[in-house]
């Protein structure tokens, strides 16, 4: 079915709202529900955070005897910092989340800290972390890092403000920014938080965004410590490990956690990112250890096999 025309795709019983390629949606619904051989019993219909057809369809749904999952993977408010507030704002996006919530008979979220925040307006609430397919097509360890500058950033417009935490801390010719697009008015005020030595490299689509990794040995991922930030998952974790290169992350949730304490490097302050990033670019033993010890706790903990096993057994007990 082609999802530009209609986003609802059936397989069976299960029927999946797939606008085509969001990054959420890719992560979320695309990737891992196209991978799964699941046979609920009854009719489910799952969509990320809002359903394409608008709030009254799942009425609708709900009257026909449809179960509703309402995956949701961050936070419904951005926060008047968010670089889409305003259009939060304008098109009522966070009360229609809200609202998707409370009609689905079940939600699913990324960790604890956004089922608490869901909490209020789910009946029932599942935690399905964010997996990859790892050694399958994109998500295969990287080939080459030593082509390109050994540190780099795979970003989107929405982290302006994390990557304050390492701007003017990390050695500028080691640092390449990845996703970049310069038509962008947020991609212009991040050019202006670093000086003239730092490289870009262009955004790409969601089917290739893995190749913003390769030539690179070290991989960053800034967050600042807000509700909002709390709710995100640790998907850049899992990116690193499938290239198998190490991460430096802030010592927030949801990085800073049980399952990934020991795999991951933390940086509280800048002191901390100018000396993480200096040894991992400087003392290769480490790096490479580091590297292969976070690409085995990935597979381990965060395959997509795995975690499939779970969605299979949700949807298909879904009554």
């Amino acid at each position: 079915m082609n999802a530009s025309i209609n986003p609802v795709a059936r397989r069976g019983n299960l029927m999946l709202d797939i606008r085509p390629y969001t990054s959420c949606d890719f992560h979320r619904i695309i990737m891992p529900y196209g991978r799964l051989n699941a046979d609920p019993k009854a009719p489910v219909f799952v969509f990320n955070r809002q359903p394409s057809h608008g709030i009254h369809s799942l009425m609708a749904m709900k009257q026909a005897g449809i179960k509703i999952i309402c995956d949701v993977d961050d936070h419904f408010d951005v926060g008047p910092h968010h670089v889409m507030y305003e259009l939060f704002k304008k098109n009522n996006i966070a009360e229609i989340i809200k609202q998707s919530m409370m009609l689905a008979d079940l939600v699913t979220v990324t960790n604890t800290e956004l089922a608490k925040a869901v909490a209020p307006y789910a009946k029932r609430i599942e935690i399905l972390p964010n997996a990859l397919p790892f050694d399958q097509g994109q998500f295969t360890l990287s080939q080459d890092t030593e082509s390109d500058r050994p540190i780099v950033y795979v970003a989107g417009t929405t982290h302006r403000h994390d990557m304050s935490q390492f701007a003017g801390h990390v050695d500028e010719q080691h640092l390449t920014i990845a996703g970049h697009n310069p038509e962008r008015e947020e991609w212009r005020k991040i050019e202006r938080m670093f000086g003239p030595g730092v490289k870009y490299k262009p955004e790409v689509g969601i089917d290739d965004y893995m190749s913003l990794y390769d030539g690179h040995a070290v991989a960053l991922a800034p967050l600042v410590d807000t509700e909002f930030n709390r709710c995100k998952s640790n998907l850049k974790v899992l990116e690193a490990g499938a290239k198998g290169l190490p991460i430096i992350t802030s010592d927030v949730h949801p990085y800073l956690n049980a399952t990934d304490y020991d795999a991951v490097d933390y940086a509280s302050d800048g002191t901390d990112w100018r000396e993480c990033t200096d040894r991992l670019v400087n003392d290769k033993v480490y790096r490479l250890e580091r590297g292969q010890q976070l690409a085995e706790h990935v597979r381990e903990h965060y395959h997509l096999d795995k975690i499939n096993e779970i969605r299979r057994q949700i949807v298909e007990g879904i009554v």
